[in-house]
């Protein structure tokens, strides 16, 4: 297969596929996570293919065509979920309270929304005031995931000890376990990082420090 596929040869001894290429990738991608997931949205395997971030809105998806790269701790609570079930219990309450939920919807709406100006903020200008409401909005988007139902005691106390360093962090994918990530700013003095790490550790958490989100998608390694 590599031998049919055409990309562009990037510094650090990588190359990005075309978007003929990763439309194959990111269709086969789209197969592994029905396997997986069932009726998964395609999100993961959209942005994993092609970098950045993107909108998911009634079943679209949308790349953002401005989106900084951001350096992010990813802490594993290691407590299983299922994906299917998660999505399922939010889909029951929506219909049986739509009155109450369909506003809790609108206010995700609009977190995203807001979030996606200060990306585009960031990419002109890394202000200190853009990585706060940054910081507000993940603060505010896993408390209304709770509300929704698919938080969890273990991702609560990463968001507990992330705020005791002061950061801020929420959970990441389906919740109920599983992963959440904490918003590193670009000021942070490593031994931050470091002390909230061994803290988490501690907790049983498995943690990767040193992470980011934003950059390239899946890339061929020469």
């Amino acid at each position: 297969l590599a031998g049919y596929i055409q990309s562009e040869k990037l510094e650090d001894g990588t190359a990005t596929w075309n978007s003929t290429n990763k439309n194959l990738i990111n269709s086969w991608a789209f197969v592994g996570e029905k396997l997986i997931h069932g009726r998964p949205s395609g999100i993961d395997n959209s942005v994993s293919t092609n970098g950045g971030a993107l909108r998911f809105q009634k079943g679209k998806i949308t790349l953002i065509d401005k989106m900084p790269t951001l350096s992010v701790m990813l802490v594993n609570t290691k407590v299983p979920r299922s994906t299917m079930v998660l999505v399922a219990g939010v889909r029951e309450k929506h219909n049986k309270y739509q009155e109450i939920f369909d506003p809790v919807f609108e206010a995700v709406e609009a977190i995203t929304e807001k979030a996606e100006s200060v990306y585009k903020a960031l990419c002109d200008d890394a202000r200190p005031d853009h990585f706060q409401t940054l910081g507000d909005l993940v603060d505010l988007n896993h408390q209304i995931l709770n509300m929704m139902g698919v938080g969890h005691q273990s991702l609560d106390h990463v968001v507990a000890v992330a705020r005791k360093y002061g950061f801020h962090s929420k959970l990441t994918g389906a919740g109920g376990g599983g992963c959440a990530f904490v918003l590193i700013p670009p000021d942070t003095q490593d031994t931050q990082v470091y002390d909230m790490k061994q803290e988490m550790e501690k907790l049983g958490f498995e943690v990767w420090p040193n992470t980011s989100v934003g950059g390239h998608g899946v890339l061929r390694h020469l």
